[in-house]
């Protein structure tokens, strides 16, 4: 091999290098970044506002190896899980229900006033936005 192409072969291996250094570098900062949205779904539903503090809701997450049943949503199939909220299916008195913006709010008023809990059923005051 005379010189020009020597240095053509070590600039080759040079770019070579680069390349596969870039691509290590391009596939560690991609895992880093699905590990940020990783833990960013695993504990996003646990914080909430300050400025919602007072609907004092409950949130339950879940990590769970069951498969989930699936429902009609608005706009494509909504996955969920059903678990007991007591042991032993205890009886869970509700004091108040608070039915969530909607377009239909008293028909969604009437569905939980057959749910026969005593409790008292209001409307969000929150206005519904449908966007």
């Amino acid at each position: 091999m005379g010189i020009p192409q020597e240095i053509e072969y070590q600039k080759a291996v040079i770019d070579a290098e680069n390349r596969n250094y870039q691509y290590r570098l391009d596939r560690h900062i991609y895992d880093h970044k699905m590990e940020v949205f990783k833990n960013a779904m695993k504990y996003a539903p646990l914080f909430k506002h300050k400025t919602f503090e007072e609907e004092q809701e409950w949130r339950i997450v879940a990590i769970s190896q069951d498969r989930p049943k699936f429902r009609q949503g608005k706009s494509f199939i909504v996955p969920y899980l059903e678990m007991p909220l007591t042991e032993n299916d205890e009886f869970v008195q509700l004091r108040e229900i608070i039915v969530s913006p909607t377009p239909h709010i008293e028909l969604a008023k009437k569905v939980c006033s057959m749910l026969e809990t005593g409790a008292t059923i209001t409307a969000s005051n929150i206005p519904f936005r449908n966007w």
